[in-house]
């Protein structure tokens, strides 16, 4: 089994005000979770596993503030040959300079809570067709701006086509998100378009995403991702990316190392 996903969505971090309904959505959403997970368990067949990754991302995003995000992010989920379920974290440090002076803060990020399922395989039909969803926990502190103070919400469909070795990717997905209090956030397509290399324990990729503009008039943001997946055996394998911003609207640079544990 391999953990090695071709599509982690960005939720923006933003000074967001929570909604009266958020407390409810942030409880069926982990009821939900929770529901999965257990039916997977229950359903046996696959996987659960531990990662974590280490990372660091810059740019100023279209602003007149230079950000670096320093982070570790531990994740824990159950895999099967149809199914998958997550949860992750992380731990953050934020530091900004820009015309109004330095600022450095670290703590707890948001929770992300994902799930997928394949409809179509690749045996059965030439081709691999999946599904999945996303939901952001606003654990994070916004007042800090680690966290946008609202949940947000994603979904996605992935198609996927192996021609031997080499695979294409196409990937179309949607979040949701709250407003500000003094500014409309808009929801946003994304598409992602990518091209993978399987070797005998390892994968590289390449891929393309658009995550759309965020805020009427911004820049869309624009990044190519290069990563990469070793297993070293049955228990262990290693991960890592690289990205580059192709917009105003993205991350400069960004890379990240880590692993997976499978029990």
């Amino acid at each position: 089994m391999r953990q090695k996903p071709f599509f982690s969505i960005f939720f923006k971090q933003r000074g967001k005000e929570v909604r009266p309904d958020s407390g409810r959505l942030i409880a069926t959403a982990v009821f939900l979770c929770c529901l999965m997970w257990a039916s997977l368990a229950a359903a046996g067949g696959g996987r659960a596993y531990f990662s974590s990754l280490v990372g660091y991302r810059t740019g100023d995003f279209g602003t007149d503030t230079n950000y670096r995000f320093y982070y570790l992010t531990p994740a824990v989920g159950y895999v099967t040959e149809t199914y998958e379920a997550g949860l992750s974290t992380a731990l953050l440090s934020l530091q900004s300079k820009g015309t109004r002076g330095d600022a450095t803060e670290t703590g707890l990020g948001d929770v992300l809570i994902h799930g997928s399922r394949k409809f179509i395989s690749e045996k059965t039909a030439g081709f691999t067709l999946s599904g999945g969803l996303a939901v952001k926990l606003p654990t994070a502190d916004k007042k800090k701006g680690l966290g946008t103070g609202e949940p947000d919400f994603g979904g996605f469909l992935l198609l996927k086509k192996a021609f031997g070795s080499i695979a294409l990717s196409a990937l179309g997905g949607y979040i949701i998100n709250g407003d500000m209090a003094v500014q409309t956030i808009n929801d946003v397509p994304v598409l992602a378009l990518g091209v993978s290399k399987t070797f005998s324990k390892s994968e590289i990729a390449v891929f393309y995403q658009n995550s759309g503009a965020y805020v009427s008039g911004a820049d869309t943001a624009r990044d190519i991702y290069l990563s990469g997946f070793h297993t070293i055996n049955t228990d262990y394998a290693v991960q890592g990316a690289l990205s580059f911003g192709l917009s105003d609207g993205s991350a400069d640079f960004g890379v990240s190392i880590g692993f997976v544990r499978w029990f």
